[in-house]
């Protein structure tokens, strides 16, 4: 089958087209608290079921745009979700989430946030993640991040991994 535009062009052509199109319009910005973001974290927190808790761990790395005080912001997110004791009774997770930020001052060194997403961990199901926290910016290119996260799975059996995470952010160039 072959769909074709006026111009001559395939659907997929002519799409393409207007995606460059469009990235070329969008006015160039320098790098700071708009540019994307790519996010490494580590953190220690417990993993809680209805029979027990035991120490826990989240690891991985995001990549996420927003914009401060737009109530605008995204991300996805990889990364695996477990106990310290046992490393393959954990779970590998890919998050995609809602990530409004604010701006405290007027040279954006301070950046709060909140975010709830959706989870899916690869060996318990669908999850619920939530959490907020502080971007630290120590440069335009560079910022320490503080956060609070939990995975809630409401499935049985019932899971809760909240963690206390700490990051690198490295803004991406335009």
């Amino acid at each position: 089958m072959n769909c074709t535009t006026a111009f001559g062009r395939t659907w997929l052509e002519f799409l393409l087209l207007l995606a460059c199109a469009g990235m070329l319009a969008e006015p160039c910005r320098a790098q700071g608290p708009v540019s994307p973001k790519f996010v490494a974290f580590a953190g220690a927190g417990t993993m809680v079921t209805p029979a027990h808790a035991v120490g826990g761990m989240q690891f991985g790395a995001s990549l996420e745009e927003s914009v401060p005080n737009k109530w605008m912001g995204f991300g996805v997110e990889g990364g695996y979700v477990g106990s310290w004791s046992r490393l393959r009774a954990g779970s590998g997770i890919f998050s995609v989430n809602y990530i409004p930020p604010w701006r405290l001052d007027k040279k954006a060194r301070f950046l709060p946030f909140a975010t709830v997403g959706y989870t899916r961990m690869v060996a318990t199901g669908n999850a619920l993640n939530y959490g907020a926290g502080l971007d630290y910016r120590l440069n335009n290119a560079h910022a320490i991040r503080f956060e609070v996260r939990d995975c809630y799975n409401p499935t049985r059996p019932v899971q809760h991994n909240p963690a206390f995470r700490i990051g690198w952010v490295a803004y991406v160039a335009d």
